[in-house]
């Protein structure tokens, strides 16, 4: 039976969310859009397949550690990602999973090489940090990730960190930190209208997710602007992935000098889409 939470107007936010429920087949809709807001044969592994595998995080995570003589020490300092549509926060999630368990694997390695002298000469062990910035024009209520957040028990940690810091709907953007000395995350969420805020994103971004709802469902999402933005907070190793191979997403990474590939989709989706920057100057 399908499970269902209409939200009217909330005086701590600025927009509604709309109307949003579980429907028979599990999958987790929005009204406002009449789309859903992940895959139902397996949002986490949805995320994990498209996201964090479409930007190659696994390698480019532990790759922060890797030795840099002459720079003093292996940190590489920070990993910017932005997202566009930040959704249930499963994206976030899982890159919080994934990096906890890069960072902690890396810090045993690094230990025991230096217990047994095998770190590079003179160097210092610095913890890179995780930069995430995601935008939502509507933010969901805590209460109905309270309700999603237990179907996901193996991200129980990183979702009880999220809850415990997420208080604020209110348009604008709001920086969530978390227990810094162990995930070392900064987490930015820009909850409004992304024409609004995109131009407001500081520095270089290292990877994009995009996972706004279907393009021709929410154009918002997939801009002129927002591509633009890819370009200018671009660096040569940047990259973004998204489940959409709508044409104009593909011709928009075409327009701003970064190759699109068609890859192996996830679930009942065929294809998704992979792009690297391939301009050659940023």
């Amino acid at each position: 039976m399908a499970m269902s939470f209409d939200y009217g107007a909330n005086s701590d936010s600025d927009k509604s969310c709309g109307d949003i429920s579980f429907d028979d087949e599990g999958k987790l809709v929005s009204g406002e859009f009449n789309d859903f807001y992940f895959s139902p044969q397996g949002g986490l592994d949805e995320s994990r397949h498209v996201f964090l595998g479409g930007n190659n995080l696994p390698q480019r995570f532990s790759g922060l550690f890797e030795c840099q003589h002459g720079e003093g020490g292996r940190s590489r300092g920070e990993f910017v990602i932005a997202e566009a549509g930040f959704g249930t926060g499963r994206n976030f999630l899982t890159t919080m999973q994934l990096w906890d368990s890069v960072l902690s694997l890396k810090k045993a390695e690094l230990k025991s090489e230096s217990e047994h002298g095998k770190t590079c000469a003179g160097e210092e062990i610095s913890q890179p940090t995780l930069i995430y910035h995601s935008f939502e024009l509507y933010p969901l209520e805590a209460s109905v990730m309270e309700k999603i957040y237990p179907h996901w028990p193996d991200l129980s940690e990183y979702a009880g960190e999220f809850l415990s810091a997420y208080k604020q709907k209110k348009t604008g953007k709001h920086d969530l930190c978390f227990n810094l000395e162990k995930y070392s995350i900064k987490l930015m969420l820009w909850f409004g209208d992304i024409r609004d805020n995109l131009d407001k994103l500081p520095g270089r971004v290292d990877a994009w997710y995009l996972d706004g709802f279907a393009p021709d469902r929410n154009p918002l999402m997939w801009s002129d602007l927002v591509f633009d933005t890819i370009k200018s907070r671009a660096v040569p190793t940047t990259t973004a992935a998204t489940y959409s191979c709508a044409r104009a997403v593909r011709e928009n990474f075409a327009r701003i000098g970064f190759q699109a590939e068609k890859t192996e989709g996830f679930g009942n989706k065929r294809h998704m889409l992979q792009a690297v920057n391939s301009c050659s100057l940023c």
